[in-house]
């Protein structure tokens, strides 16, 4: 219904919600097509940031009613520095690692049981990743990953700056 007389702005609040990976990416496409070639502007609402980093080309973060941020994905992700995060999951969930564990890395956070993350510089990665899998050792882990900032990381950032 929204798309009937063709307008030049559509929005669109948590359009996803309730849709399953395949219907979701066809609405993904079709926004993209209406962006790209019918130049129309479309608004989403939206709290899933995993979501609106691979089809947003501008993002407005907003807290407590004000933008906190403006910009596309990368330049919102740039403002962390470029840290790298080092995530983790153990096969035996009771295993702890404290946040401590690497001092001369940083910081490990809990994200759940079992489940950690770490944040690097870029130039520390080699160093971080052989530290992490010789002190815990490889056949004790159920995923280990290396990514760059997400949007969430920005988002979580931001909300605690502000």
């Amino acid at each position: 219904m929204a798309l009937m007389g063709e307008p030049l702005l559509l929005v669109l609040d948590e359009p996803t919600n309730e849709l399953d990976p395949q219907h979701r990416r066809v609405l993904w496409e079709m926004l993209d097509d209406l962006n790209t070639r019918r130049g129309v502007t479309c608004i989403l609402v939206t709290h899933n940031v995993h979501e609106a980093e691979r089809v947003i080309h501008r993002v407005a973060v907003m807290h407590k009613g004000k933008f906190a941020a403006l910009g596309t994905p990368g330049e919102i992700k740039s403002k962390l520095g470029g840290a790298v995060r080092l995530e983790f999951r153990l096969k035996d969930a009771e295993q702890v690692v404290t946040a401590d564990a690497f001092p001369e890395l940083g910081t490990v956070e809990r994200v759940h049981a079992g489940e950690y993350r770490l944040y690097l510089p870029p130039d520390r990665i080699g160093a971080g990743v052989d530290r992490v899998l010789n002190q815990i050792g490889f056949d004790r882990f159920d995923d280990f990953r290396i990514a760059p900032p997400s949007l969430e990381d920005a988002y979580l950032a931001l909300e605690k700056s502000s």
